[in-house]
């Protein structure tokens, strides 16, 4: 099963780049659900989300592309 990551991002204006939040990277979606409630009750003002993306290490890369090719 392929392990992800759940970063909860922010940006304060649309015109804003997005930044991630210090303490809020999570394994477990659930968590990152329950942080991202948190965020929007304390800056109700600010624009949060989760960008959620699959752990990848050079070793799980590289047999990537041995079975399927070069990127």
């Amino acid at each position: 099963m392929e392990q992800k990551l759940y970063i909860i991002v922010y940006r304060g204006t649309p015109k804003s780049k997005w930044e991630e939040r210090v303490g809020c990277i999570f394994e477990d979606r659930r968590l990152a659900e329950n942080m991202l409630e948190i965020k929007r009750v304390q800056d109700p003002f600010g624009q949060y989300v989760i960008v959620e993306g699959p752990i990848t290490s050079p070793e799980t890369m590289a047999a990537a592309e041995a079975r399927l090719g070069k990127f």
